[in-house]
């Protein structure tokens, strides 16, 4: 019987490696890379490159260009971002403001206005002094002075409240055009660093 060792065995062979064949997006150099490889050099102009494959596609793309995209994505995301704020601060400044309006005539709200209700009060009280005098004096019963009293502490309060509202309107509106200010310097910075 045959030794089964002492057999022949058939010669080995290097089994052939699977390459994928590129060019640099570079200088256009041919390459060829492995069919797992994501990033190569390339031996001509020794770019840096990320090996995409999408399906039965393959190409290289330079990182520094990958990156300088990636950059541009996120400065204009940036923009975006800070434009929405923008118009957020926009909208609540619109409703935050319409909280400090005074209602007039046939019920029309306005902003408070001091100098209004100063011209208001030297109109009505002059009037109301008049009534009350006049009332008193002619020994009106005592409804109708009451009445001027009552009246002149309505515009007195009404007077009052109008300055605090025109105050409180007037800081709000600095604190606003103040962070508005703000995010249009980010903005404009933003856009500058896109450029």
């Amino acid at each position: 019987p045959k030794n089964p060792l002492s057999t022949p065995r058939p010669p080995t062979y290097p089994v052939p490696v699977e390459t994928v064949a590129l060019r640099c997006n570079h200088c256009g150099a041919p390459l060829e890379v492995g069919p797992a490889t994501r990033f190569v050099t390339c031996q001509f102009c020794h770019s840096q490159l990320a090996v995409k494959q999408t399906g039965s596609a393959a190409y290289t793309e330079v990182i520094e260009q990958i990156a300088a995209t990636t950059s541009q994505m996120a400065g204009n995301l940036k923009v975006i971002e800070l434009q929405n704020e923008l118009e957020r601060l926009d909208r609540e400044w619109t409703d935050h403001r319409e909280t400090f309006y005074v209602s007039g005539k046939n019920g029309h709200r306005s902003p408070p206005s001091p100098a209004g209700a100063v011209i208001g009060a030297v109109i009505g009280i002059p009037f109301l002094i008049f009534w009350i005098s006049t009332a008193t004096s002619m020994g009106a019963p005592a409804v109708f002075p009451i009445f001027g009293l009552v009246v002149a502490g309505f515009i007195a309060y009404q007077l009052f409240s109008n300055f605090q509202k025109a105050q409180g309107m007037e800081s709000a509106k600095a604190e606003y055009q103040a962070q508005r200010d703000r995010l249009l310097r980010q903005i404009a910075d933003a856009r500058q660093g896109q450029a």
